[in-house]
């Protein structure tokens, strides 16, 4: 287990995880990965979080704020430095991440370009 986050998340971002995930002992882990979208002829990235069913040997398990967090090693290296946080507007509502790795944004804004 690191003991650096590879993504911080906000206060708000955290709450609301908390709010759909139970907590405690044996509590689900959470996966978050980079995954490719066919976005710009496939080069572009969209950040998932879901609730963990299994997880490989070779995740990195990220602890921060009581949530465990399982990475997989493409995923991480994308993902160091970048920071989540949860967005409650009129047009749109979700986990919203900020990643300084990031080369540039597909048009419609969703998903980040990683050269």
């Amino acid at each position: 287990m690191t003991d650096v986050p590879i993504v911080q998340f906000s206060e708000r971002a955290v709450k609301k995880i908390r709010a759909l995930v139970p907590s405690g002992e044996g509590a689900p882990r959470i996966p978050l990965s980079a995954e490719r979208s066919h976005c710009m002829g496939g080069r572009g990235h969209s950040h998932e979080l879901a609730v963990a069913e299994k997880e490989s040997d070779d995740d990195v398990v990220v602890e921060s704020s009581g949530l465990t967090f399982v990475i997989n090693p493409p995923s991480a290296r994308i993902l160091a430095g970048a920071h989540a946080d949860h967005v409650e507007t009129l047009k749109e509502s979700g986990f919203k991440v900020s990643n300084p790795n990031a080369t540039g944004k597909c048009p419609c804004g969703h998903h980040d370009l990683f050269d």
